[in-house]
């Protein structure tokens, strides 16, 4: 007889779930990681223009108007780093909620499989012994009829 695990439409959906959690985890995580990649970028920026600045300043001249709006793009994109900082410190926090919800996800759905695998090796224990009983009695009943 094949063993049928009573929980296992339950099974099949803490692995969907845990599933969709890894999902919105990945997505989440990829989200961080850009936002971070983003910071980078302007900080690169930053770069650029600083090293825009010394070259107009060693050039010389009436370069006032460019050291200007290059000092203004600088204070601009700070202001917009410390926001993209705060807006990644948001999706970490949410990619570490979704974590947590992966890793429960995880334990409910390996908390059934162990039960699972328990179930069956119950089930072969029962299996082998119902099949040595019966061993037993076909042997038994072969004896008696042998001796008669």
């Amino acid at each position: 007889m094949k063993y049928r695990f009573p929980f296992e439409k339950l099974l099949e959906i803490r692995k969907r779930t845990e599933e969709l959690a890894r999902r919105d985890h990945a997505s989440a995580a990829a989200a961080v990681t850009e936002s971070e990649a983003e910071t980078g970028r302007m900080y690169a920026a930053i770069d650029r223009a600083r090293e825009r600045a010394a070259e107009v300043e060693r050039a010389g001249g009436t370069c006032a108007v460019a050291l200007g709006q290059v000092d203004d793009f600088i204070r601009g994109q700070g202001t917009r780093i410390e926001r993209k900082r705060l807006q990644t410190r948001e999706l970490k926090a949410v990619a570490e909620r979704l974590q947590a919800e992966l890793v429960e996800a995880a334990r409910e759905r390996k908390t059934l499989e162990k039960l699972r695998e328990r179930r069956l090796i119950e089930h072969q224990t029962e299996a082998k012994k119902r099949e040595a009983r019966r061993l037993d009695e076909l042997v038994i009943t072969r004896f008696k009829r042998i001796e008669s």
